[in-house]
């Protein structure tokens, strides 16, 4: 156990999930660790959920409220993190002393209104770019309002850690609604990394050994906060925006571990136990995607609905130009990755990025950020061009490895067992031969 304890910041945005909120916050406030503050980000609500987090926020000093217009999940994230203890933001707000902030920082406050002591409004709808610096002896988890954690989540993450320590990474468990408990399938690599825990010892190593190239990342564990400040990264407003956090997050946590040093710097730790229990409800973020009417798209997508009058060509459309957003920021830092994890990371999401070819329609310029991609895959080999520039063909590959690699036990275990079978088979045919289990002569007597 270690005696590293600092201080947890919990980070958890919400949007109309009372149903589910309260479940939510007590596995917060009832966690074994104590050492936490809780960070409640009111996205534009119209349900009781802000009256539930004020409700437990007069009975828990360690909760803060922020308030602010609807922008969605990733700019509520952000602008959580700008409020985080030990910010220019945060210590200007607790000491009314604003001498020692920005001129952006400064002007950013200009949009704050306190309500009191623990309950902020921010009239900013959208925030994806950084506006502090974040403190160097904090760490940071993030949490959906419509998931919890097991009580001990936080206490076994802080076991594990020390100073050296960027990440330490605990698994999932998905809550289907009407069903239980059961395995999170996505969090196949906590099932493969527990396999192997002795060899596991940087992110470093993570990004030069991932299975698929993609790497989802956000509610997983904690993580040092001021590995963000490394690539100024927030979070993006995009579909699947987990997947170029989790890339950068890990890229900044490597950043400066060479190829020769990672095995003396153990940078990431796992607990392997399924800490975070992730709901899966019908009305979830992303259920749009069951609909096939072109009216009920979000409100993110109605300024491009005009532009599709099929409601899967738009999905397929924005599905694409979010993974292009991920490749182009992915190779805006490729000087930062080694080689052999750059090209496993652009082939995983190429099919989708470049899946559109050349779309009929393309309001949001989707096609002007492949260019970057293009200029990368025409310096690898002739094989890698020819995958990489046939959506088609790469994405029947990556389906039958994703497929390969879930099935991956069950093979073991089908592989093992025929093994087992075959071999009692050949020792008993043998035995028999040699007469070992030939008839016992009858007693004659």
């Amino acid at each position: 156990m270690s005696d590293f304890k600092p201080l947890i910041s919990i980070i958890t945005p919400f949007y109309n999930t009372a149903a589910y909120f309260k479940e939510c916050l007590d596995s917060l406030t009832k966690q074994t660790y104590k050492n936490l503050e809780i960070i409640l980000i009111d996205d534009g609500s119209s349900d009781k959920s802000l009256a539930i987090a004020k409700e437990y926020a007069t009975k828990d000093p360690r909760i803060f409220i922020i308030s602010k217009p609807n922008g969605g999940q990733s700019s509520a994230r952000n602008i959580g993190l700008e409020f985080i203890s030990g910010t220019n933001l945060r210590e200007a707000l607790k000491s009314k002393d604003y001498v020692n902030l920005t001129a952006r920082e400064k002007e950013f406050l200009e949009l704050v209104e306190i309500k009191d002591a623990n309950h902020i409004f921010v009239k900013k709808e959208v925030l994806e770019d950084a506006i502090s610096k974040l403190p160097e002896d904090k760490y940071i988890h993030f949490v959906d309002s419509d998931d919890f954690l097991t009580l001990e989540c936080i206490k076994d993450c802080v076991d594990t850690l020390t100073p050296e320590v960027d990440i330490v990474w605990h698994g999932m468990c998905t809550q289907v609604e009407g069903y239980g408990l059961g395995e999170f399938i996505a969090d196949y690599y906590m099932i493969s990394l527990s396999r192997y825990p002795k060899k596991i010892l940087s992110t470093y190593q993570i990004l030069n050994d991932l299975e698929f190239g993609h790497l989802p990342w956000t509610c997983n564990g904690i993580f040092k906060a001021s590995k963000l400040n490394v690539l100024d990264l927030r979070f993006r407003y995009i579909e699947c925006e987990d997947h170029l956090f989790g890339l950068l997050l890990f890229m900044s946590c490597s950043i400066g571990i060479t190829k020769q040093s990672y095995k003396t710097h153990p940078n990431l730790k796992l607990v392997n136990k399924q800490s975070y229990i992730y709901r899966i409800r019908t009305n979830s973020t992303c259920d749009y995607f069951k609909s096939k009417d072109i009216d009920l798209v979000p409100e993110h997508l109605k300024p491009i609905s005009t532009y599709f009058k099929n409601f899967k060509k738009l999905k397929k459309y924005y599905h694409a130009y979010c993974f292009s957003i991920v490749l182009d920021e992915i190779l805006a830092h490729k000087d930062k990755l080694q080689p052999e994890a750059l090209r496993v990371i652009v082939a995983s999401y190429v099919h989708i990025s470049l899946g559109l070819k050349n779309p009929k329609v393309d309001p949001l310029n989707a096609k002007a950020l492949d260019i970057k991609l293009l200029e990368y895959i025409y310096t690898q080999n002739k094989f890698y061009r020819f995958i990489s520039t046939k959506p088609k063909t790469s994405k029947v590959i990556f389906a039958f490895k994703d497929g390969a690699f879930l099935t991956y036990k069950a093979a073991r275990k089908t592989a093992v067992m025929i093994i087992v079978t075959l071999g009692l088979k050949q020792a008993i045919k043998k035995l028999l031969k040699k007469g070992e289990f030939k008839t016992p002569p009858s007693n004659t007597n």
